[in-house]
């Protein structure tokens, strides 16, 4: 056997070996996913902004999916990894083929999950939009916006954690509502304390432009339009609804995930291109 076979043999078994070790991951991990799902929302509560929502919707659900969809996964490409590493170590040429042909059909799937998930990123858009509605239809009739309110310190937000992660939301990605904006406060009256004084208002402050959302608000100079704004001024009014900004964060998780899968169906790819090679040469 020449030096090209012996370096094509250790290239295909580090390339299975490295997909057998990523399926024991994936379904180590999915099973956690599945076992513990709120303990995988506590690391992701870990990522800028996401704790926001998921102190508003349940996640659990997407998480579990997701856990589901890496252990069906990771099974398959350890059985995958685990046959292209017998075929290269025992030199046998039927195995290596039916590895190809596994291998081949792998790549083609991982390819249209590709294309499903960058030409359709929104098919949880009508599960999201309904999970925000419903939670910001359960929280607003029962808490009384008489914060967030200015004190020496800044800002300060209602006891009720779910319209303050609301709020927040809001305030840092410059938002409005769940799914119709400014509409979707129609229904309930909120009170907003600003001092010893009370003033009725169309939107939570938090719906408000501010002037630069770097950060929170401190003092009423940093709204575009406070008064305007809780008198219903729609140009002082953040217009894009909540749930855009949350089926964004999930557009970026779906992005890393079409860039992973860039990465497997590489390296997937190139294991095919060596075992070719080794399967046309005599044993």
């Amino acid at each position: 056997m020449g030096r090209p076979h012996i370096i094509a043999r250790i290239i295909v078994f580090t390339v299975n070996f490295t997909l057998w070790a990523s399926g024991i991951l994936l379904i180590v991990f999915g099973s956690i996913g599945v076992a513990d799902p709120t303990a995988t929302v506590k690391l992701l509560n870990l990522i800028d902004g996401v704790s926001n929502v998921t102190d508003i919707i349940d996640v659990t659900k997407y998480v579990e999916g997701a856990a589901i969809f890496m252990i069906v996964l990771g099974c398959f490409l350890f059985l995958l990894g685990g046959n292209g590493c017998h075929g290269v170590m025992r030199k046998n040429r039927r195995s290596i083929m039916s590895y190809m042909g596994l291998m081949l059909c792998a790549i083609l799937v991982e390819i249209a999950l590709i294309i499903y998930g960058a030409v359709y990123p929104g098919t949880t858009t009508d599960s999201v939009q309904y999970d925000m509605a419903t939670s910001l239809n359960a929280t607003y009739p029962n808490v009384v916006i008489n914060s967030p309110y200015f004190t020496n310190n800044g800002l300060q937000f209602t006891p009720n954690q779910t319209a303050e992660s609301w709020q927040r939301l809001e305030f840092e990605t410059a938002c409005c509502g769940a799914v119709g904006g400014k509409a979707d406060y129609e229904p309930f009256n909120i009170a907003i304390k600003d001092g010893d004084s009370q003033v009725s208002s169309v939107v939570p402050m938090s719906c408000c432009k501010l002037t630069s959302t770097k950060s929170l608000p401190g003092k009423t100079t940093d709204f575009v339009d406070y008064s305007g704004c809780l008198a219903g001024t729609l140009t002082a009014i953040n217009s894009d609804p909540c749930s855009n900004t949350v089926e964004e964060m999930i557009l970026q998780f779906n992005i890393i995930a079409i860039i992973l899968a860039s990465c497997l169906i590489g390296a997937e790819l190139l294991g095919l291109i060596f075992a070719a090679r080794l399967a046309r040469a005599k044993d």
